[in-house]
């Protein structure tokens, strides 16, 4: 899975700037096959509700593609930080996608001396 970022600007009507974040994630054909065996498109990849940004991702929006706009650069750089999140909980859900059908060992011997 690749996330890819694009960053615009435009000049506002009356002066200033208005910035653009522009994200989509591309898959692979075993990545888009999961999500269509699993049928996980709706799936909320992340849900924030704050003061200026209020951004809920979903599996099908970031592949389609979502799109923010903002007067400040401060809040591009907190959408940029939720697709990130998102991205990563995206390609998590991937790996357990991948794991189910199959078997793997977790090693649990407990440090002697944390005890």
């Amino acid at each position: 899975m690749k996330l890819l970022i694009k960053k615009d600007q435009d000049a506002k009507i009356f002066g200033g700037v208005k910035f653009k974040l522009e994200a989509r994630t591309e898959l692979d054909t075993t990545e888009s096959a999961l999500i269509e065996k699993y049928k996980v498109h709706k799936e909320v990849l992340l849900i924030k509700n704050g003061t200026f940004i209020n951004t809920d991702i979903t599996i099908k929006s970031l592949i389609d593609g979502v799109v923010f706009k903002s007067s400040t650069i401060q809040e591009i750089l907190k959408y940029e930080n939720n697709v990130k999140k998102a991205c990563r909980t995206f390609n998590n859900l991937i790996n357990v996608m991948e794991s189910f059908g199959g078997e793997y060992e977790i090693n649990c011997e407990v440090d002697k001396e944390s005890i």
